[in-house]
C-alpha cells in the first residue's frame, strides 16, 4: 500500500519534487500560525483580518530563507541528521526575523507570543515532514 503511494512521487521530475516541497512548506507555515493562535488564545479560532497578514508574512519570510539555506536542494530519502540540522538552523533564522516583524508591526488581533510559538511549531512540522519524507 505504502509503495503504491511513494512510487509515483519518487518518479516525479526534480522540479516537481521541489515545487511539492515548497507547497507543503507553505501549508505548514499557515498551519503553524493557526495552531499558534489556537494555543495562545486557548480555543479553536477562525482566522480573520490581520491574522491572515501573519500567515502571509510567515510564507514570505520562510520560503526564501529555506531556499537560500538549501532545504529544497536536498533529496529527502537520503536526508538524515544533517538535513534536520539544516532545518533547525533555517527555522531559527526565520523565527528571529518573523518574531521581530510581528513585534514591530504590532498587528491587532495577533498576539506577540505567536512570534515565538509559531516558529517552534514550524520546526516540529517541517522537521517532521522531512523525517516522514525520508
Amino acid at each position: 500500500m505504502l509503495n503504491q503511494l511513494t512510487t509515483p512521487l519518487l518518479a516525479l521530475p526534480r522540479l516537481a519534487k521541489r515545487l511539492l516541497a515548497i507547497g507543503v512548506d507553505v501549508v505548514l507555515c499557515a498551519l503553524a500560525v493557526w495552531l499558534a493562535l489556537c494555543l495562545r488564545l486557548e480555543s479553536w479560532v477562525l482566522m480573520h483580518g490581520n491574522q491572515w497578514i501573519a500567515v502571509g508574512l510567515s510564507v514570505a519570510i520562510a520560503i526564501p530563507i529555506f531556499g537560500i539555506s538549501g532545504l529544497y536542494r536536498a533529496i529527502f530519502r537520503y536526508a538524515g541528521m544533517a538535513a534536520l540540522n539544516a532545518v533547525a538552523k533555517s527555522v531559527f533564522v526565520y523565527g528571529v526575523v518573523y518574531a521581530t516583524l510581528l513585534m514591530a508591526l504590532a498587528l491587532p488581533g495577533v498576539p506577540r507570543t505567536v512570534g515565538i510559538l509559531q516558529p517552534l511549531l514550524l520546526l516540529l512540522l517541517v522537521g517532521g515532514s522531512r523525517a516522514l519524507g525520508r
